[in-house]
């Protein structure tokens, strides 16, 4: 950006919003956030509206810096902007975060809005990612709503389209979701096998769910014990792993704080050293949902 000097251009738009998604997956924020405002207000003085919804449609990955109710404004934007402009990519790309930052927002109305959205723009596109992406999440929202019939139809869905893609391994995405699905069944036993085997394997990729799984078929005092040591010898492995960074801490943390709860406030100190290593140590241990009967189709 130094390099193009002050003057505005398409290409000094683009660097900068370039350079914002790499400082945030840097844990640079307050960087990121100066680039992306930027690259925005370059685009609005040129009166580039192709650049400036392209830089407002990937607002979602400055959530760090942002709330989620100004991402959810930059994308709304941006998804009007494509309209306007009928470009089917941007369209796309919009839409598909709005329906995880709608979730977030606990509109889940909204969030169906834009699932249809994206699903028509992945379709009218034929990408295979996209619908890959839009399966996901339409399992997601279906186990939300109790309808665990769609949400694994939607999973093997997503799970599928995830097979045609290079360069990234779907298994992951699709293991983690039909563990909730199964768990929502009551039917986390049929997973046991394979999760003991991954635990075995990746340590604390994995341990966490085998936590959960033991919780649930009654072996709690099993469950405390793995715990603890999953605690003491793996949360700093998995921290300091290559897909562990600030940001993206989060999201196995979730997982770790459930295998908490489903052991129970008796897991020694395995509840102290959690909420010390937190990324957020102020907020709470979520409680377990009361599981919904399911129905005949679904078990």
């Amino acid at each position: 950006a130094i390099a193009l000097g002050e003057e505005d251009s398409e290409l000094r738009t683009r660097l900068l919003r370039g350079l914002a998604r790499a400082l945030v997956f840097r844990g640079e924020s307050a960087r990121a956030a100066s680039a992306r405002d930027e690259a925005i207000a370059v685009a609005r003085r040129r009166g580039d509206r192709r650049g400036l919804a392209s830089t407002l449609a990937t607002s979602y990955w400055s959530r760090g810096i942002s709330s989620m109710e100004e991402v959810h404004a930059m994308l709304t934007e941006a998804l009007q902007i494509a309209d306007e402009l009928g470009d089917a990519a941007i369209r796309a790309e919009a839409s598909s975060w709005l329906v995880p930052t709608s979730v977030s927002l606990c509109d889940h109305d909204a969030a169906r809005v834009a699932l249809r959205a994206a699903f028509d723009a992945a379709r009218r596109r034929s990408e295979p990612f996209k619908l890959h992406v839009a399966e996901h999440s339409a399992s997601a929202l279906a186990l939300c709503d109790g309808d665990l019939v769609e949400a694994e139809a939607a999973a093997v869905r997503s799970e599928e389209w995830g097979r045609l893609l290079t360069g990234r391994d779907a298994s992951g995405v699709h293991g983690i979701q039909m563990f909730s699905i199964r768990r929502e069944q009551g039917r986390l036993d049929e997973l046991a096998p394979v999760i003991r085997l991954l635990a075995a394997k990746d340590g604390g990729q994995w341990g966490p769910g085998l936590v959960a799984v033991m919780a649930d078929q009654g072996m709690v005092d099993e469950a405390r014990r793995l715990l603890r040591r999953l605690v003491l010898d793996d949360l700093d492995t998995l921290r300091k792993s290559p897909l562990s960074g600030k940001r993206h801490w989060r999201a196995p943390w979730t997982c770790w704080e459930t295998s908490f709860a489903a052991a129970g406030p008796q897991s020694g100190g395995a509840g102290n050293a959690c909420s010390a290593r937190s990324p957020s140590t102020a907020r709470r241990l979520p409680k377990r949902p009361r599981r919904r009967s399911a129905s005949p189709r679904a078990v």
